[in-house]
């Protein structure tokens, strides 16, 4: 019966008052943790790039040195006069060159190539040789060797030469010629 007789004495606009102070402060509370929720996502997304980029760093320092063996013996071989490279022994070896191609794209190793026109990336290549042309300029004019990278992480500098867009001679200069 004690229950009975402590019925609570608040009026309706007090009572109204204490519901609409407890709704503010859920909707705070609601607030504060959607942005700590919000925090939480992004902090994740942070971490996870960056192990990303660790990874991506630590392959880099192992097969770095194993890419640039690999290049040197692929252009080695794309070199070899035409005789040889139908030798049986010359196929064997640009058989394995593919199997340790593949290894290296399944551990996320990618080539840069490029090819006559396409855009100069200074990011992803290194400029070897310059090409007169008549009217391409600062294009690839060819291909020396493939880059290649892990992730956004770059092991090794495509190697190019570039067009350079001839600069016409004026009257003076080419009766001087």
């Amino acid at each position: 019966m004690k229950k009975q007789d402590k019925k609570n004495n608040n009026s309706p606009q007090e009572l109204e008052a204490q519901v609409s102070q407890l709704s503010e402060q859920v909707t705070d509370l609601d607030a504060k943790l959607r942005t700590a929720l919000a925090d939480y996502q992004n902090i994740r997304k942070e971490v996870e790039a960056q192990q990303a980029l660790r990874e991506s760093m630590v392959k880099k320092h192992v097969f770095g040195d194993l890419i640039e063996l690999f290049t040197d013996l692929f252009f080695a071989v794309e070199q070899m006069p035409r005789e040889l490279q139908e030798n049986a022994h010359v196929h064997g070896v640009v058989h394995i060159m593919e199997k340790y191609k593949n290894i290296l794209k399944a551990h996320g190793v990618t080539e840069i190539s490029y090819k006559e026109g396409d855009a100069y990336d200074s990011k992803n290549a290194e400029v070897l040789g310059i090409v007169n042309h008549a009217e391409m300029d600062g294009v690839i004019a060819q291909l020396i060797q493939p880059g290649y990278r892990i992730g956004e992480v770059l092991v090794k500098s495509a190697k190019v030469m570039i067009y350079k867009k001839q600069q016409e001679q004026s009257a003076s200069e080419k009766t001087q010629s």
